[in-house]
């Protein structure tokens, strides 16, 4: 059968081939053909004939195992049919030369990465994962794993052929605070701005002594269980709290912003406001892994997108020029100095002394920025983080959506570890380098206690009681004019003294707020909410106790006094290895 049907080709090859699903039944019809003659002449029985005719023609493509970047490879022929106006068949019929973005040396690093990191995170039951790397200032796809390993069908887990970082869609967990985070700094917000980070019912309905999640209407909780009072916006993104995440976006950014902002920076998933609300911010809504990366992207080329390409160049047959990706349009979709600032931040994601959760795990040896993601189902883990010339996007779960194991295991550790080895590798040979500061971003201070387990106070201008100060960077204008009243002599002590405590007037909070701010500082004041942070009092929002009431604090160390940089610049103790999930 197959021997008539090549003898019957050469007549006319492009009308006959059976690889074009319209030339099947011509193909069909010419074997036939060739058939009867050899029917005719005694070359074949009629048994052989009919045997021959019944079988079905069967397309067999070549071997998997011989496409390189095989995920890649698809991405550069729908680009490419774009290219053509959407002409599929002219891909197809082929005659094109066509230059791609890849850079073969990185592919194989994160090929072999993401293999090795798969293979011993096993016991964590993570079996897939998918790596993109982007060059932010040209938008060239550099890196593209759309899978562990494309050539395993059979383990519902991988599903190898399935391209999990540009068709996949899957929930990026705390990742996708960024934008929340970055509209809120467009609506005025600074690093220093302070939330309160306490169990609140977002619908408002729960009594603040009875959190029950059949008494919540939304009641977000942070991964570790706890809750750290008030935050500056830095400290809430390095530590990845999540309350602090939903009342930056209630108090601050508002969805349909954040949702636009998203967009802006080139999330292409429709997302619905009135059906995913304030759990936006926490990364409920699917997306592309391809898209997380090119929209960090955005923060590495300081506020400017570059639309991802997989091609640089087409040719025809003639090697006349089709289609170059040359005169790229780099758009203006955020403020320089707003992308210097939360690049500041995310900075501290990947440096030991300023995050004691993720830095010693995340740190390449350069300076970098870095966030990661993880749901609460623990089914997707997340790690986006990038330099001034590449930035990489990292998904690790299960294609069939099993859950991995909350076991030493989670964003930091997973992807942001495949992270941390691919980027020390495909940067080996490139000069490391930082972002200049833009001309509209000046430093000031603020009260904010410094260091790794600092981030609490008032950030505002310091006063004669404040007991600390920090360093911090704004966009020219919104330093903090007002000074600090939240550091006040508050109520008399068993020794008649009056010892300085913190008052949080949270004026911007909505007033329905204010009571879980209020039990949140009567648990603090019996203990609950230390941290070990606290060497002043709480002023609580019930009256004074008398004299015969002691309200001594948890003895800690003394935050550093202000640093003379605009980076505050402290020793750390030594502290326990870490066991918070971002």
């Amino acid at each position: 059968a197959e021997a008539a049907l090549l003898a019957g080709l050469p007549q006319a090859p492009s009308v006959l081939d059976p690889t074009q699903a319209d030339n099947v039944d011509r193909a069909q019809q010419r074997r036939a053909y060739v058939l009867d003659q050899m029917l005719d002449t005694g070359a074949i029985k009629q048994a052989d004939a009919d045997a021959a005719n019944n079988e079905t023609i069967k397309v067999a493509g070549p071997p998997v195992a011989i496409i390189k970047a095989p995920h890649f490879v698809f991405q550069v022929r729908n680009q490419l049919t774009q290219i053509l106006g959407g002409d599929e068949a002219a891909v197809s019929r082929g005659g094109y030369r066509v230059t791609t973005t890849l850079d073969m040396t990185k592919q194989e690093i994160g090929e072999r990465q993401v293999r090795e990191w798969v293979e011993k995170l096993h016991g964590r039951n993570v079996w897939n994962a998918a790596l993109v790397s982007i060059d932010p200032q040209t938008g060239e796809v550099l890196t593209y794993v759309g899978s562990v390993d494309y050539n395993n069908r059979d383990d519902p887990r991988v599903q190898g052929q399935f391209d999990v970082a540009g068709i996949g869609l899957r929930q990026p967990g705390s990742s996708f605070k960024m934008f929340n985070y970055v509209t809120a700094l467009k609506n005025g917000a600074t690093a220093a701005t302070v939330v309160v980070d306490a169990r609140t019912d977002f619908g408002g309905k729960a009594d603040p002594t009875k959190m029950s999640p059949a008494a919540c209407g939304y009641c977000p909780e942070n991964a570790d269980l706890q809750y750290h009072g008030p935050v500056t916006m830095r400290q809430a993104i390095r530590e990845s709290r999540n309350v602090p995440a939903v009342r930056f976006l209630a108090e601050y950014s508002g969805i349909e912003a954040t949702i636009q902002t998203a967009h802006d920076m080139g999330i292409t998933t429709d997302i619905d406001p009135s059906k995913i609300g304030l759990s936006l911010t926490l990364g409920a809504k699917e997306v592309h892994l391809v898209d997380m990366a090119s929209a960090y992207g955005v923060l590495a080329n300081m506020g400017l997108r570059v639309t991802p390409t997989y091609v640089l160049k087409v040719e025809d047959s003639h090697g006349k020029v089709v289609w170059e990706h040359k005169d790229y349009e780099q758009k203006r979709v955020l403020d320089a100095g707003i992308a210097w600032i939360m690049t500041d931040i995310l900075k501290d994601t990947t440096q030991p002394s300023k995050d004691f959760i993720f830095g010693s795990w995340t740190n390449i040896g350069r300076v970098a920025a870095l966030k990661t993601g993880t749901t609460d189902n623990l089914k997707d883990v997340y790690s986006v983080g990038y330099v001034p010339t590449l930035v990489t996007g990292v998904w690790m779960g299960n294609s069939n959506g099993d859950r991995m194991s909350a076991v030493d295991f989670a964003s930091a550790t997973g992807p942001g570890q495949l992270w941390r080895d691919y980027m020390k590798e495909a940067l080996a040979d490139t000069p490391a380098s930082d972002w200049p500061r833009p001309a509209n971003v000046v430093s000031g201070t603020v009260v904010s206690a410094p260091g790794a387990f600092g981030g609490y106070g008032s950030g505002l201008a310091p006063s004669g009681l404040s007991p600390f100060s920090s360093a911090e960077w704004f966009i020219k204008g919104t330093e903090p004019a007002k000074v600090d009243d939240w550091f006040v002599a508050g109520c008399v002590q068993p020794d008649g003294t009056a010892k300085v405590s913190m008052k949080i007037n949270d004026t911007r909070a909505p007033a329905a707020f204010q009571r879980y701010t209020d039990q949140w500082i009567r648990d603090a004041i019996a203990g609950k909410h230390t941290y070990n942070r606290y060497t002043w009092n709480l002023v609580s929002p019930d009256p004074c106790p008398t004299p015969s009431v002691t309200l001594t604090p948890v003895p800690t160390r003394t935050p550093g006094a202000t640093p003379t940089t605009p980076v505050p610049s402290f020793t750390l103790p030594p502290f326990p290895t870490p066991t918070k999930k971002p």
